[in-house]
């Protein structure tokens, strides 16, 4: 037996019985992260961040995601309880606070250990401005809730594959910003669609 099939586990250990928030998880990669915490991991909650669309509340939004072939392994080994472990709650990435009801924000503060950020715009054809507050004022306030979590112990952002494509190598280190990212969103609020166009292709 290789000697490091002997050793301890830590991830598995860290997620036992933990309570995680998953943004992004009716994503594509949201999902495949959903169901490898539900099959493989013995967590306590799962909350997702999931947004009304197309007049589906997010309860409806996850059963709908339960119902995919993915998970079907999951309901093979754990059953379907496995599922009730996971609790939507309404919010939006791109909107203030998150579109997070106070009594939300509150539970999520006291109760969440993990934080899996995978929530982002990867639209090629989204106006800027979407892109911008979904995917920069987003993960800032998404940072914003977890500093007020009483027992946060990780918090993973998963970025978009194009953050540094004017990099042939990408290193595993903090790159410098090189714009001012307060002033970018302050600008991305203030002004409209059209306005925001018109200054990126000058």
């Amino acid at each position: 037996m290789d000697e490091t099939e002997s050793l301890p586990d830590r991830i598995f250990e860290n997620y036992l019985n933990a309570t995680i928030l998953l943004t992004g998880g009716t994503g594509f990669l949201g999902k495949v992260i959903l169901e490898r915490l539900l099959r493989v991991f013995d967590v306590k909650r799962i909350y997702l961040l999931i947004r009304t669309k197309r007049s589906r509340m997010p309860a409806d939004r996850l059963r709908d995601i339960f119902s995919n072939p993915l998970y079907d392994q999951v309901r093979k080994l754990k059953g379907d309880e496995i599922f009730e472990k996971c609790v939507p709650i309404y919010g939006e990435v791109g909107r203030d606070c998150l579109g997070l009801w106070p009594k939300d924000r509150e539970i999520l503060q006291d109760e969440v250990e993990y934080v899996i950020n995978t929530a982002a715009s990867i639209k090629f054809d989204d106006p800027l401005k979407t892109a911008l507050l979904i995917n920069a004022k987003g993960t800032l306030t998404m940072i914003e809730l977890a500093k007020g979590m009483k027992k946060l112990k990780l918090f993973v952002h998963v970025s978009t594959a194009y953050s540094h494509p004017d990099q042939k190598i990408v290193e595993e280190k903090v790159y410098p910003i090189k714009y001012n990212y307060e002033q970018i969103i302050s600008l991305t609020e203030y002004f409209d669609e059209d306005t925001i166009e018109v200054m990126r292709n000058r």
